[in-house]
């Protein structure tokens, strides 16, 4: 998934229905808290479906095994009538044999094996040499990975798995570089005939990597054709994985042709795509998330996002309704509020030596009805007081992604200061939107 991207991109009924897919053919800030051992059900679904994607099995240091192994375990509770899980690429973190058959096994043993289940081949799953690399490979290796995942994991590449009526169509990465141009066929006549045989009901499309999607912009993989196909039909949800962005930000769900759904990742780390911030974040590994999805039999659907880590459920339950958009980053946008600090709030100096100096400022907050109450970054800006040059500027991501363990205050160090100069600290909260506060700001001269 650490690709750079190209084109980047409610609670009121705590529904949290986990479900389970296999493959065709293969075995907002006063959201309410989905807490782990509360089971909910609706009679209105008619299919239901939890969505996994980045498990990384074989990943190092973020313990992927462990939370694949909760994340299952914890289903049957929160939904103990389950239709089927999916998995939208990277199962694995290099795609060898021996990680394949540790996913399996982990699946197996913590599901019923009647229980539906859908796959996809993620860019990971490329990577079974030991080299990371975003396109490039030979045929012939290609083809090596493709039959060690249709080996032991499922024997199609490309699926379509009908639920109740409901089509989830999966497709899988045909290198590292996201190429999904052979899958143009496959994915047009099964998207056609899904909305030929009921066009009330939503179409489910899985992959690695979305046409469409806010933050990774996948369409750089998809052909033309298959893109023009896709936006004649609102009913699609498309599913996609890869960025490993955290769910409790809004931007990732987005609305235009058609839905399309980011699904963070469930056993590795959290990535930053601001392209300003550090690439990852604090606290990183604590990242286990994934979606679940309740159809309704009046065609509409509700997208609810669950944290593993904190065993509840992320903000507002997600309504879709192809004949009515309300998640479109530009109106969201249009509708965004600026952020503030509280009243009193102050930028403090906490230490200032060898060159450094240590800033304090508290959390601000959002409050309008779009961002989620998410303050995405914090811009530091360190000027030299009397030549107002810039001596610092950085952007430092909020740790909105811990859910109930985030900060009320923040520190950061600034280095590279001359003793003896007086600077000006500045501190502006930014939200999801890049919407911006009135800045914090602080005069502090450097020791000698």
């Amino acid at each position: 998934m650490k690709k750079k991207i190209i084109c980047k991109i409610a609670a009121s009924a705590l529904a949290m229905i986990t479900s389970a897919i296999c493959c065709g053919g293969c075995s907002g800030r006063n959201a309410d808290k989905m807490i782990a051992g509360t089971p909910i059900t609706t009679e209105e679904n008619i299919m239901t479906l939890a969505i996994f994607s980045d498990v990384h099995i074989g990943k190092k240091n973020t313990r992927p095994e462990e939370k694949f192994t909760h994340a299952l375990e914890t289903l049957p509770v929160l939904a103990p009538s389950l239709d089927a899980i999916a998995f939208a690429g990277d199962l694995t973190d290099r795609g060898t044999d021996a990680e394949y058959q540790e996913f399996m096994k982990i699946l197996n043993q913590n599901t019923d094996q009647k229980l539906k289940k859908i796959y996809c081949m993620g860019n990971h799953e490329y990577f079974r040499d030991g080299i990371v690399r975003y396109g490039g490979e030979s045929k012939a290796f290609l083809e090596e990975c493709q039959k060690a995942y249709q080996k032991i994991v499922c024997k199609d590449l490309d699926t379509d798995t009908v639920i109740n009526g409901v089509h989830v169509i999966s497709i899988s990465a045909r290198s590292s570089a996201a190429d999904y141009s052979a899958s143009e066929e496959f994915l047009i006549s099964h998207v056609e005939a899904a909305a030929a045989e009921n066009p009330n009901l939503p179409i489910i499309i899985l992959s690695h990597e979305g046409a469409g999607s806010f933050f990774e912009g996948g369409c750089g993989g998809y052909t033309a054709k298959t893109l023009k196909c896709l936006q004649q039909y609102p009913q699609i949800i498309f599913f996609s994985g890869h960025t490993h962005f955290a769910l409790q930000d809004v931007r990732m769900i987005q609305q235009q042709y058609y839905t399309t759904m980011q699904t963070s990742t469930l056993g590795a780390d959290f990535w930053n795509y601001s392209f300003e911030a550090e690439d990852q974040p604090e606290n990183a590994d604590a990242a286990s998330q994934g979606l679940f999805l309740q159809v309704k039999k009046d065609g509409t659907a509700e997208i609810i996002r669950y944290d593993y880590t904190n065993n509840q459920q992320i903000g507002e339950t997600y309504k879709i309704d192809p004949k009515n958009f309300i998640y479109d980053n530009e109106q969201r946008k249009k509708l965004a509020e600026r952020p503030a600090f509280a009243a009193g709030a102050v930028l403090e100096l906490l230490q200032t030596e060898n060159h450094k100096a240590i800033l304090k400022f508290p959390a601000a907050t959002v409050q309008d009805d779009v961002s989620g109450g998410i303050i995405y970054s914090y811009k530091i800006r360190i000027t030299d007081t009397e030549t107002g040059k810039i001596a610092s500027h950085i952007s430092m991501m909020s740790d909105y992604y811990m859910g109930a363990a985030a900060k009320n205050e923040y520190t950061y160090t600034i280095t590279k200061l001359v003793p003896g100069k007086q600077y000006t600290a500045s501190v502006t909260a930014v939200s999801v939107f890049d919407k911006r506060s009135e800045a914090l700001k602080l005069d502090f001269t450097m020791p000698e």
